[in-house]
């Protein structure tokens, strides 16, 4: 039986983990050691990255806006182990809401 380590130590960050386990609306739960989780890793030490690549981490996708991204970028770009894409995952609500689209009470509720 394989073992699944839900949290990974990383020096640079806080919280990195594997959501493999969670419940799936279609049935079944989401594979392990398919997708992590973390907040900006400020740092990156060579332990970070020597970890990162054995949990099997080659893409990783940063979700801030692109004013965040701009201030402070990703430590792991330009590290040829990553392959680091930065999609701004608010933008979209932001734009609808500016158009009058959406409730203000829910930011994701663009109806």
């Amino acid at each position: 039986m394989t073992t699944f380590v839900r949290y990974i130590d990383l020096d640079g960050t806080v919280n990195t983990r594997d959501l493999g386990g969670w419940a799936r609306q279609a049935g079944g739960t989401t594979p392990f050691g398919r997708i992590l989780r973390s907040d900006m890793p400020r740092t990156a030490s060579d332990e970070d990255r020597a970890r990162l690549t054995r949990a099997g981490v080659h893409h990783v996708f940063d979700l801030r806006s692109q004013e965040e991204q701009r201030a402070e970028p990703n430590p792991l770009l330009g590290d040829a182990a990553f392959e680091v894409v930065g999609y701004d995952l608010m933008a979209p609500v932001m734009t609808a809401r500016a158009s009058g689209r959406g409730r203000t009470e829910d930011p994701f509720d663009l109806a």
